[in-house]
């Protein structure tokens, strides 16, 4: 018992504010963008065959930087992306809530220049919020986000390095179409 009061103090005040790496105004060590499959300027969204395309973080920094492997419930919600319409209209898409049979911590580790790759495909794993009703293509603003924020502050986060902050892309005139 005499141990918990430092134990919680330490929980609650000070790990949360040791895993804040990313300070206000301070530069991110990544760039992030999206490549449309085939070069193009559309993606295919709310469609079990909805193709393939990319979102590229890039580590422009001098380190190697730590960011957990996508597969795993550390890294599974880091990605999001914000749609907005013509009329100023915006809309998030997030990954559905998931279960994992297995899940443990695990990291991918990027070098100084060099690239992580993730291939999206917005099927019926990734919801819209608030709803929208794709009813043909439709042209829109359309940026990738990865925050770190989303998830629980947990000592895994210490124990693995990882980069903690939140990023957008720039924003990309696409068209989206069911």
């Amino acid at each position: 018992m005499r141990f918990m009061k430092p134990f919680l103090f330490f929980a609650f005040f000070l790990l949360p504010f040791s895993l804040i790496r990313v300070e206000a105004g301070e530069p991110s060590p990544f760039t992030i963008e999206i490549v449309p499959s085939g070069g193009g300027k559309t993606i295919q969204i709310e469609n079990e065959n909805a193709a393939e395309f990319y979102v590229v973080l890039t580590n422009i920094s001098k380190k190697s930087q730590n960011v957990w492997e996508y597969w795993n419930s550390w890294g599974y919600y880091n990605l999001s992306f914000k749609f907005t319409l013509k009329d100023g209209k915006s809309f998030k898409i997030v990954r559905r809530p998931h279960s994992f049979r297995r899940n443990f911590p695990s990291v991918y580790l990027i070098p100084p220049g060099e690239h992580q790759v993730y291939a999206i495909r917005l099927d019926k794993e990734w919801e819209i919020t608030p709803e929208f009703s794709l009813k043909g293509e439709t042209p829109v603003t359309f940026k990738v986000i990865y925050d770190t924020y989303e998830i629980p502050v947990e000592p895994e986060m210490l124990k693995y390095n990882i980069w903690m902050g939140r990023l957008e892309s720039k924003e990309y005139q696409l068209d989206l179409y069911p």
